[in-house]
């Protein structure tokens, strides 16, 4: 009989190859989120079809949250046409970070957005099958 193991038999691993490195190494979510002031950015662009069948967009308004306190904004957004557009955006840190946006439109509402811990979104949308406004969340480093 050889004193080779036999390739039948399982692999084992001394008991310190079970403990994981130290330090441990960052994951996505750390080097998301390592404790740097950000700002959280939410645009609105209205998007609309022109007589020759092309789109031309155009900014609205563009609201910044500090990433570390809470805060709501409600404010009216005046379209390219002259309408309006109630807006009620809040964010709040607690419990991972919540953004919410809300739109209306006179008594109807248009739509909502709600993000929660990663802002990179975006949502479109439609007033009509020629118009739409754009709604971008993104989040950036103050330092």
């Amino acid at each position: 009989m050889s004193d080779e193991p036999s390739e039948d038999l399982p692999k084992t691993q001394p008991d310190f190859a079970l403990i994981p490195p130290w330090p441990p190494k960052p994951t996505a979510q750390d080097l998301e989120d390592n404790g740097e002031p950000s700002l959280i950015m939410v645009s609105f662009m209205e998007r609309l079809q022109l007589p020759d069948k092309s789109w031309s967009s155009e900014p609205i308004a563009t609201f910044t949250f500090d990433a570390r306190s809470a805060r709501q904004e409600d404010t009216t957004l005046t379209r390219p046409d002259g309408s309006k557009i109630s807006v009620i955006a809040g964010y709040s840190p607690d419990n991972g970070g919540v953004l919410s946006v809300l739109l209306r439109q006179a008594e109807d509402v248009l739509g909502a957005l709600a993000c929660l811990g990663s802002y990179r979104v975006q949502s479109i949308i439609w007033i009509s099958p020629q118009n739409s406004l754009i709604i971008s969340v993104s989040q950036r480093r103050t330092s």
